[in-house]
């Protein structure tokens, strides 16, 4: 399973990127996508009237991973790691990138904070 990251989700409904929106829609006919919830609040709250419906719809179609107790802890111990080599990431990332560590999935996205998780072992990113 691949996490998607709301970084790569903006490029493929923008269709900028014609390759990543072709590894996206592999991905997705494959049903390899864990769509975390915080993601997904994050996407609805850059649409427009017009086509939050349509996106809200299709959104729904993908599996979701929630936190629980056990993801703020791993959250908290994650921030403590960051701390530790003077890194600071934000909640939401870390959100992401925990919920795709308890479902085993790797996380792809375009945000280089996750690259920095990555290193710091708090994650593992799709490749490319």
């Amino acid at each position: 399973m691949i996490v998607v990251d709301t970084s790569v989700w903006i490029d493929y409904f923008r269709k900028s990127n014609l390759a990543l929106k072709k590894e996206l829609d592999r991905l997705i006919l494959a049903d390899q996508v864990l769509l975390p919830v915080i993601v997904k609040l994050e996407i609805l709250t850059g649409l427009s009237k017009t086509n939050f419906t349509k996106i809200q719809s299709y959104l729904d179609a993908f599996p979701e991973a929630k936190p629980t107790d056990r993801t703020w802890l791993h959250i908290a111990r994650a921030i403590q790691t960051g701390i530790n080599h003077g890194i600071r990431f934000s909640v939401t990332d870390l959100t992401i990138g925990i919920l795709a560590v308890e479902s085993k999935a790797n996380v792809w996205s375009l945000d280089n904070d996750f690259r920095e998780m990555e290193k710091l072992g708090l994650v593992t990113l799709k490749n490319p």
